[in-house]
């Protein structure tokens, strides 16, 4: 984001690089696009698509010889296709033919999550002990949910202000960025005893076994806003930024792995 000050000069404040951005346009509602009330809203047709591709490789060991495992491993790769029918080009760059993901709800308190991961790994194993005891491990491994980058920016000479006047400038493709490596170690340990003709069950299980204090949901690489005008003396204007705000939550995480829990069950 820049302004017309000069390097150096106090009031270009905190500078912001647009990164991938930079350079590129945006789009804002055009003069004549109607402003007036309605009680009916006009969609476009679109002719956008999005394809998967994927691998799941699957190994299973049916319980002989006192264990058992299912193992898979997957691979994927998901692409939106904008298409030729669009409104709105300003973002275009970001998401026409690139990796998408889809957006996990938010609630009581927690940020929508960007899921999006390009491989996971499952395996879950079981094995008989003397005594009737049985021990049993689930892992689950894969990339960290994405983290999207933008800022917004408001042009205040924007063609129809009152159609709108703001728009959201991504920096990055949004599955860039990523939380850290995502892994979970489960564990359970079990007692059969027969009491008649029924069995009984004594179950200890342990979440998060190694206590991994791991991020799974944060705030989004939020810039903030910058503020845009026409100034200068007339007939040599420039497009000037004279005012920005901060979003104090840009980037924090928001929700990390449960620590380590015990259950105990009958």
């Amino acid at each position: 984001m820049n302004t017309a000050y000069p390097e150096g000069d106090p009031r270009r404040g905190t500078q912001y690089s647009s990164n991938q951005a930079a350079g590129r346009s945006y789009w804002l509602p055009a003069a004549g696009y109607p402003t007036t009330s309605s009680r009916y809203t006009l969609y476009k047709l679109n002719d956008d698509y999005y394809t998967y591709t994927g691998v799941d490789l699957i190994l299973n060991k049916r319980l002989s010889n006192k264990w058992m495992m299912n193992a898979s491993f997957t691979w994927q790769a998901q692409k939106s296709n904008w298409g030729d029918e669009f409104v709105n080009p300003t973002n275009r760059w970001a998401f026409d033919g690139q990796p998408y993901g889809d957006w996990g709800g938010s609630a009581s308190g927690k940020q929508a999550a960007l899921m999006y991961t390009r491989w996971i790994i499952k395996l879950i194993a079981l094995y008989q002990l003397p005594w009737s005891l049985n021990v049993t491990a689930t892992f689950n491994a894969r990339e960290g949910w994405r983290v999207p980058h933008y800022f917004t920016l408001y042009d205040y000479d924007a063609p129809n202000y009152a159609a709108g006047y703001g728009q959201t400038i991504y920096t990055q493709l949004q599955t860039d960025d990523a939380l850290p490596l995502f892994t979970n170690v489960a564990f359970r340990i079990e007692k059969r005893i027969n009491i008649g003709a029924g069995r009984m069950f004594l179950m200890a299980d342990v979440f998060n076994l190694l206590n991994s204090n791991m991020p799974i949901r944060s705030y989004p690489y939020n810039m903030g806003s910058a503020y845009f005008r026409w100034a200068g003396p007339e007939g040599s204007e420039t497009f000037q930024q004279y005012n920005s705000s901060w979003y104090n939550y840009t980037g924090l995480y928001n929700e990390v792995l449960n620590p380590r829990i015990w259950r105990f069950g009958v």
